[in-house]
């Protein structure tokens, strides 16, 4: 019987939003984190459009006289480097929340959020996703506000939580 007392307890710490002490004791206002939410449709819309200026340039792979170079968080910048004097921005794939590619002969992996994402690449100029794993990676730790302190409770009727950003959050407070 103490036992399931000890359990009760446990999960209700670790059901995400619950308050340490006295909330009246906080202020009306407090500085904190409050979620930032994404639909499971915008993570999932992978599309190839025009060539963009690279802004935060990641891993870079060679294929033929191609470059991938991923861009964290946005996607695939496809390069044509045929003339190394005079490289070509051909085209972008966008990959919502992409961290990480692999290539491996005619095939890009990729990260999006959770799921990898495979790629036909034979022909750079016409990229074609061939397959989604849904859940096959870790998730992000976007899930926990970036470090202890107040934060807005997770309402998952929002949507998916991809990240945090600084607020001033109102009552009632919730912390870890």
């Amino acid at each position: 019987m103490k036992h399931n007392y000890l359990y009760v307890l446990l999960l209700f710490f670790l059901s995400g939003c619950f308050s340490f002490g006295d909330v009246d004791k906080y202020p009306d206002e407090v500085d904190g984190y409050k979620p930032v939410y994404s639909s499971k449709e915008q993570i999932n819309s992978i599309n190839t459009v025009e060539a963009r200026v690279l802004q935060k340039p990641g891993k870079i792979y060679t294929y033929g006289r191609y470059l991938f170079i991923g861009e964290a968080g946005k996607g695939v910048h496809i390069i044509d480097n045929s003339d190394i004097k005079q490289p070509k921005n051909i085209s972008f794939i966008e990959i919502p929340y992409n961290n990480d590619i692999a290539i491996k002969g005619n095939i890009m992996y990729a990260d999006n959020y959770g799921d990898l994402v495979v790629f036909d690449i034979s022909n750079p100029v016409d990229v074609k996703l061939m397959n989604r794993i849904t859940n096959a990676l870790p998730q992000n730790s976007s899930q926990l506000p970036p470090e202890q302190g107040f934060f807005e409770c997770v309402d998952a009727s929002k949507g998916v939580v991809v990240g945090w950003e600084r607020a001033k959050l109102k009552s009632p407070k919730c912390r870890y």
